[in-house]
């Protein structure tokens, strides 16, 4: 008799467990966080005419993958800061600082770990112009370092291999306040390589 209690209590507790492992489970909504560095060409004529010519370009974003479009849609938030410089004997400034942060939407094309994808990030954009110095490296009056601002629109296109990422982007130029209260455009053609990691969940996308 006591064999047959214990024995129906046993039952009692796994039935249930049973029960519920045949029940397909709700996908855990998928967070990812992406962080890459690259080489980054300035782009425009307020960098020509700097002898700007080189940079490196990092950008990170926190996206949230919807379920209804079987994960392949990201949307959320990046910053996407870049250091350019000159390499011109006649260059005599410092590092031009440029950064994109807003939304982004990224769409890959195929499902599992394999996939090329696109991007769009809209958000501002920030130009930060360094001080100017002259023969004797003593600050030009009027070239002081100043940072101006404008809308920003960067298109991005990449190859996603499970949670390492390439990709090539474009901040497009738009039209920056700089010294002697002219406005030229600037922005950033970059080449990049980075990662993609899960957050809350480790299934793949």
């Amino acid at each position: 008799m006591k064999n047959f209690i214990k024995l129906s209590f046993v039952l009692m507790v796994m039935l249930p467990s049973a029960i519920f492992a045949q029940q397909e489970l709700p996908r855990v909504p998928i967070l990812t966080l992406s962080g890459q560095v690259g080489y980054a060409n300035p782009q425009g004529k307020a960098f020509k005419d700097a002898d700007v010519n080189i940079g490196i370009g990092t950008d990170f974003d926190m996206l949230y993958h919807l379920e209804q479009l079987d994960r392949k849609l990201g949307v959320g938030v990046t910053f996407s800061p870049a250091f350019l410089f000159g390499t011109s004997a006649s260059y005599n400034a410092g590092a031009y600082g440029q950064m994109l942060y807003g939304a982004r939407a990224h769409y890959k094309f195929l499902s599992g770990g394999f996939s090329p994808y696109a991007s769009l990030s809209v958000g501002a954009a920030q130009l930060s112009i360094p001080g100017e110095v002259d023969s004797e490296d003593k600050p030009i009056p009027g070239r002081e370092a100043k940072t101006s601002g404008a809308f920003g629109l960067r298109p991005e296109i990449g190859l996603q291999m499970k949670g390492f990422i390439m990709s090539a982007s474009y901040l497009v130029p738009m039209m920056y306040d700089l010294h002697g209260g002219t406005k030229k455009p600037a922005g950033s053609l970059q080449f990049s390589i980075g990662v993609r990691l899960n957050l809350w969940s480790t299934e793949a996308l």
